[in-house]
């Protein structure tokens, strides 16, 4: 953690400011909370299925090979035979995660079975950006390999007319592709719902549907749950950290504090002016407390943390507490009610927590 500091404020009780803190991991820099894939691509890395490529970066819109989805399908489906695959002989990086999945069938009627011939494999279409037919083929025969039975004629039938270019899609790869799309583990690249299998599939598509795929083994639905209401997000975050609040002060003998709405409203403001200025001074060049007379919030004393970078509540408060001044705003026994803000942006720090308290 980055260096703590903390001041008191003459009108005021101590308020303090954390700098920013090392996120939890697996974070890339070039993911940012709100990616589209960012929860597969972050739960993926968190498996050891996939991995960054250097510098914090993961590079989500690069091109996946054939080579790189065997792998990533046999770490995540058939760890064992992979293992045996890389112990048995010296050998290429790609071959054991190619011959993994070739013994599994995942590859059956892919183009990718071109390069093996004679019991011996080749290197050109296994190294080469892998299409969306391939992946949709890949994708049906794990399904397969792993005993779930595939939609019913009349579901692929009622699926076939959400592809919006089915008519372009060859014939060795319509059932694939439809079936991929009835189960909910594919969907178009545009509004229309184009497949576009010619394209090649890329990073961050290949970590979502490997997330997709195993939603269907664990016996629910292929779609992850809708995204939350962002303010009922927010409220979840408020009230999580109010617990966490709680049970600190409970721990000293302090009484606890009441979430206030009004409060939560200013600290929203302020946590979204720490972005633009990181201080207890507002952007206006006025201190930190004005933003209660705003608000028109009486108090007999107030105080303010605020922290940039934890992606968690717990990350946030493990920082507070860990710093005396910060600590003392969230124990004062003095304290009766307290406001919670959090901002997120691409730039700059990304999080931005403020606490506001008063008396």
């Amino acid at each position: 953690m980055k260096k703590l500091t903390a001041f008191i404020l003459s009108a005021a009780l101590c308020a303090g400011l954390v700098l920013p803190a090392a996120a939890a991991e697996p974070v890339f820099s070039d993911v940012p909370a709100g990616h589209w894939a960012q929860g597969a691509i972050e739960d993926m890395a968190a498996r050891g299925i996939v991995q960054g490529v250097g510098g914090g970066m993961f590079e989500p819109d690069s091109p996946v090979t054939p080579a790189e989805f065997c792998l990533m399908l046999a770490r995540l489906f058939y760890p064992d035979e992979l293992a045996a695959q890389q112990a048995a002989a010296s050998a290429p990086w790609w071959q054991p995660g190619a011959e993994t999945a070739r013994q599994a069938g995942l590859l059956d009627g892919t183009s990718v079975l071109a390069d093996y011939q004679n019991g011996v494999w080749g290197s050109a279409a296994l190294l080469a950006p892998m299409s969306r037919y391939d992946m949709a083929q890949a994708m049906a025969g794990t399904l397969t390999a792993q005993g779930v039975a595939l939609p019913s004629d009349a579901e692929l039938e009622a699926a076939q007319a959400s592809i919006a270019d089915f008519d372009e899609v060859p014939a060795p790869y319509a059932r694939a592709v439809t079936a991929m799309y009835a189960l909910g583990c594919l969907q178009g690249v545009d509004e229309a719902g184009s497949f576009e299998g010619g394209q090649s599939m890329d990073r961050a598509a290949a970590c979502t549907v490997l997330t997709r795929l195993l939603n269907v083994l664990s016996g629910g639905s292929a779609q992850p749950d809708p995204d939350p209401d962002p303010q009922e997000a927010l409220d979840a975050l408020r009230q999580e950290m109010l617990d966490r609040v709680n049970e600190e002060r409970a721990k000293v003998g302090a009484p606890a504090l009441v979430l206030d709405e009004t409060l939560c409203e200013a600290a929203q403001k302020r946590a979204q002016e720490t972005a633009e200025n990181y201080s207890h001074t507002r952007p206006d060049g006025s201190s930190c407390f004005t933003v209660l007379d705003e608000f028109g919030i009486q108090h007999s004393g107030a105080a303010e943390n605020i922290y940039a970078s934890p992606e968690t509540v717990d990350a946030a408060m493990d920082g507070w507490m860990d710093s005396p001044g910060h600590r003392s705003n969230i124990l004062n026994s003095s304290l009766r009610a307290i406001g919670i803000g959090y901002y997120y942006t691409d730039e700059g720090w990304n999080h931005y927590w403020v606490q506001l308290f008063i008396g």
